[in-house]
């Protein structure tokens, strides 16, 4: 992809819309594919470790209040910020980038739950 925060931004205005867009392949990096490889073979045809949609934080789906903050966190690094009400429910993930052979790739996502002591999830860290 080109741009991380465009690539963020349409997916959230395609839930926003009412689609699923899932966790594209193409748009993940090497290290995440294999991980959500791995897992969906665990699983066996059966749900596996990641039982919801990361992008909503849930099953069920219905969004407001969308805003993004993207940042540099580095030359090949960026992070978008995407808060976002889902179900009335405040979240915030943290969708990390990093830039190889001139592309950019998401590497991982982290949900931060503002009102929920929950203390959220990194999706790297479910699949592994």
């Amino acid at each position: 992809m080109d741009d991380p925060e465009a690539f963020v931004r349409s997916v959230y205005a395609r839930y926003s819309a009412g689609e699923v867009v899932g966790l594209p392949p193409e748009a993940m990096s090497a290290e995440l594919n294999r991980l959500l490889e791995k897992d969906a073979a665990d699983a066996g045809g059966g749900v596996g470790r990641l039982d919801f949609d990361p992008w909503v934080n849930g099953q069920d789906f219905e969004l407001g209040s969308v805003k993004l903050i993207s940042t540099a966190q580095g030359p090949d690094r960026r992070r978008v910020v995407a808060s976002f009400d889902n179900m009335g429910e405040r979240n915030v993930n943290r969708v990390d980038f990093e830039k190889r052979g001139g592309k950019w790739y998401l590497t991982d996502i982290q949900n931060e739950q503002p009102d929920d002591d929950s203390g959220g999830w990194i999706l790297s860290k479910l699949l592994a």
